[in-house]
């Protein structure tokens, strides 16, 4: 549920209480929200563990106690979009090397195998700091595949003309 004003027509749902409007934004009516309610008032989130982790609480809203990762849904009007599951970023991916060639186990480039963006494995590790977080290396990286490709063809071309 989302509390703004900018969320209102045909992706999303408006109502005066939870699960408003007959219910069509499909949220359940099954006092899950009371429950919530309660446990957010005391910082806790027992279904999913938000603002448990320090990387969590340095993400979330300082302004909010006690746990700046959640707060009461409470005031109405209520807006409900659908969420449908998707990449964001990831903390995994191929190793490639400087060029954005994919490498194998020992560090070897694979001939023909680039990988950037969240396809490849990012600059953080095993860590995800945060969303956009993987932008500025995705663009990055694009470009050095791009300036390897057109070397590899510059050097293809000189080789071809060489024979010739």
């Amino acid at each position: 549920m989302l509390r703004s004003a900018t969320v209102d027509g045909p992706g999303g749902h408006r109502g005066r209480a939870r699960g408003g409007r007959g219910n069509r934004s499909g949220s359940r009516r099954d006092g899950r929200g009371v429950a919530f309610n309660a446990a957010a008032r005391r910082g806790e989130d027992p279904e999913f563990g938000r603002g448990q982790s320090p990387r969590d609480r340095h993400l979330g809203d300082p302004a909010v106690t006690p746990n700046p990762c959640l707060a009461p849904v409470e005031t109405a009007p209520f807006f409900a979009v659908p969420v449908h599951a998707g990449v964001l970023g990831t903390a995994g991916g191929l190793a490639t090397d400087g060029n954005g060639q994919v490498v194998d186990h020992d560090g070897a480039p694979l001939p023909g195998l680039y990988a950037v963006g969240n396809c490849a494995a990012t600059l953080f590790h095993d860590a995800y700091p945060g969303g956009g977080a993987t932008l500025g290396s995705a663009v990055v990286r694009a470009y050095r595949v791009g300036q390897h490709l057109g070397s590899l063809a510059r050097s293809a071309e000189r080789e071809v003309a060489s024979a010739g």
